[in-house]
């Protein structure tokens, strides 16, 4: 993470509580509690509900979804007892209205490679764009500039914003 706000996602599909995170920072591992005692980063975490549209405290990040976290520093965060991980292609359930979504998986996915299900039917990106299912563009936080940027690609670890116009489930190839 980068010092200041950060838009952040699990590259992988397990939950993680904010008490299982580590901070690197100077060579030096710190727990959750001691990082934020030592003023490394915030102690919230924010989620968007999907279902409300408004940011939440949270303290569980859920794989599909991306959060907000703020770092005083330049620091890496890594998750502890993580176990096995499921291989299957989801990705998230899309509720209808801005989803804010996180990649669970440790590899890029390009927008054109996604498949959204909706209606019992699987549709390709363009395919979904062209028939009103979602809208046809993506958006991430660029932590180094603090803003919004159009992307193609779901990057590991990032959150992005979404905006489907039909509850629908998006899944990686």
């Amino acid at each position: 993470m980068l010092s200041e706000w950060n838009f952040v996602s699990l590259p992988f599909n397990q939950s993680v509580n904010k008490t299982d995170l580590i901070v690197k920072y100077n060579d030096s591992d710190y727990a959750w509690q001691e990082a934020v005692n030592n003023s490394i980063i915030l102690g919230y975490i924010y989620q968007w509900n999907r279902s409300n549209q408004n940011y939440e405290s949270a303290d569980t990040i859920d794989p599909g979804y991306g959060c907000w976290m703020y770092a005083y520093y330049d620091c890496e965060l890594w998750a502890q007892g993580v176990g096995t991980f499921e291989t299957d292609n989801y990705i998230t359930d899309l509720l209808a209205n801005w989803n804010v979504i996180g990649l669970p998986n440790d590899e890029l996915a390009h927008k054109d490679n996604l498949t959204i299900h909706y209606n019992g039917t699987d549709y390709p990106w363009q395919g979904a764009v062209n028939n009103s299912i979602i809208l046809g563009f993506i958006y991430e936080w660029n932590e180094t500039n603090q803003n919004y940027e159009n992307t193609n690609d779901l990057e590991p670890g990032k959150g992005c914003w979404m905006y489907a116009y039909y509850n629908c489930r998006l899944f990686r190839p």
